[in-house]
C-alpha cells in the first residue's frame, strides 16, 4: 500500500506539471493510462471513495481506452460503489449501460451480478432477480456460479415481493 501511495503522489505531481502544457495524442494516451492506474491504485489500497471519481472519469471517456481497461474500470467502479454503499449510483449507471456483446459480454455479466447485489441491498428483489438471471447466462463459470448462489439466496424474497414462483426457473437450469 505504501508503494501505491507513492505512485499516486508521483502521478498527481506530473498532472500539476502537465496542466500548463498542451499534450500530444501520444502523451494523452499515457495520461489516460496513468489515470486508470491511479484509480486502480486507490482500489487496491481499498480507498474506494477516491477510486470512484477516477473511474467515473475513465468510464465517461471510454472510447479513449482499450476494451480490457474500460471493462476493468467498470467492474472496479461498481465494486467501489458497493463498498461505499452507493447503491443508487451503481444501479443508475447500470440502467444507462447498454447490454455489452462480444468481447465485453463477460463484463456485462459481472456488472449484472454486481447490480443484483446493489438492488438486493435496497430490498428491490425484482430488479435484483432480473440482473441475477442475466449474469446466470454468462459463459464464465465463476460468474454464473456466483449468480446461481445469489438467485437462490433472493428467490424467496423475490417470490414474496412479486408473487412469482422461481421453481420453474430453477428446474430449467
Amino acid at each position: 500500500q505504501k508503494k501505491n501511495k507513492e505512485a499516486l503522489e508521483a502521478f498527481y505531481s506530473c498532472c500539476e506539471i502537465s496542466k500548463s502544457r498542451k499534450i500530444s495524442k501520444k502523451s494523452e494516451h499515457y495520461y489516460n493510462m496513468a489515470l486508470f492506474n491511479a484509480g486502480e491504485a486507490y482500489f487496491l489500497s481499498e480507498d474506494y471513495k477516491k477510486a470512484i471519481p477516477v473511474f467515473e472519469s475513465v468510464i465517461s471517456r471510454g472510447n479513449e481506452y482499450p476494451a480490457d481497461t474500460y471493462s476493468e474500470s467498470f467492474i472496479m467502479l461498481f465494486k467501489s460503489y458497493l463498498e461505499e454503499k452507493k447503491y443508487s449510483s451503481l444501479t443508475s449507471l447500470y440502467k444507462k449501460t447498454p447490454e455489452m456483446k462480444g468481447e465485453l459480454s463477460e463484463t456485462y455479466a459481472q456488472l449484472s451480478l454486481l447490480a443484483s447485489n446493489a438492488y438486493e441491498k435496497t430490498g428491490d428483489y425484482k430488479n435484483s432477480w432480473n440482473c441475477c438471471t442475466k449474469a446466470l447466462l454468462s459463459a464464465d463459470e465463476k460468474t454464473s456460479s456466483e449468480a446461481f448462489i445469489a438467485a437462490y439466496r433472493i428467490s424467496v424474497p423475490y417470490e414474496k415481493q412479486t408473487g412469482t414462483s422461481t421453481a420453474d426457473f430453477f428446474k430449467n437450469i
